[in-house]
């Protein structure tokens, strides 16, 4: 039996089927989230960018906006445009869950006890996220209403889930790689035939 699974201090739920899982979901959400944008992208003809960045045309990208912002974005989306965003914000509600749920089930497995204030990040950015997401949902549908008292307080919802990912990511990976180095450990010092 590995390392891995004689940990005492390992949570029963936290089981490695159950991460295997997590991060399975994960990645299909980021393959599902890039052909959307894809489709956003060939229905509006504009690049969806990248996160805080200035050509960012999605607004969950965009580090602070306003209802014109908000307002041009969805009016240059068009029809065809909106509806792609409309799916795109289906996978991207599930994403953040299956982040968390992947990040929290590695840490559990890779880092101590003392160090499980760190699954504050993907929970945080999870809750952000799925918030800011049902918010983007409601102000798409009343469009071209504009929603002023609901863009004023989604738009630092997103800055703080935006400010939240980084952190959270340095936890996926850095669990990652505490697993996959105890594995890579522990097979190098098994028995030839018993990886």
């Amino acid at each position: 039996m590995s390392e891995l699974t004689q940990r005492p201090d390992v949570p029963g739920w936290a089981s490695p089927r159950r991460a295997w899982l997590a991060l399975g979901a994960l990645l299909a959400c980021l393959a599902a989230l890039m052909l959307a944008d894809l489709w956003l992208e060939s229905h509006t003809g504009l690049p969806v960018g990248l996160p805080m960045s200035a050509d960012a045309t999605k607004p969950d990208l965009l580090f602070g906006y306003g209802v014109e912002d908000l307002d041009a974005l969805f009016t240059a989306y068009g029809q065809g445009g909106r509806r792609a965003y409309a799916v795109g914000l289906v996978i991207d509600t599930i994403y953040p869950l299956a982040l968390a749920a992947a990040t929290v089930l590695l840490a559990a497995r890779a880092l101590p006890r003392r160090a499980r204030w760190l699954w504050a990040f993907p929970i945080t950015f999870a809750v952000l996220d799925v918030t800011e997401n049902l918010g983007f949902g409601v102000a798409l549908a009343a469009h071209p209403q504009t929603l002023d008292g609901l863009v004023a307080a989604l738009s630092p919802i997103t800055q703080a889930k935006l400010l939240s990912f980084p952190p959270t990511v340095a936890v996926l990976l850095t669990s990652a790689g505490v697993l996959g180095w105890r594995r890579f450990r522990d097979q190098r010092g098994a028995p030839h035939g018993n990886p």
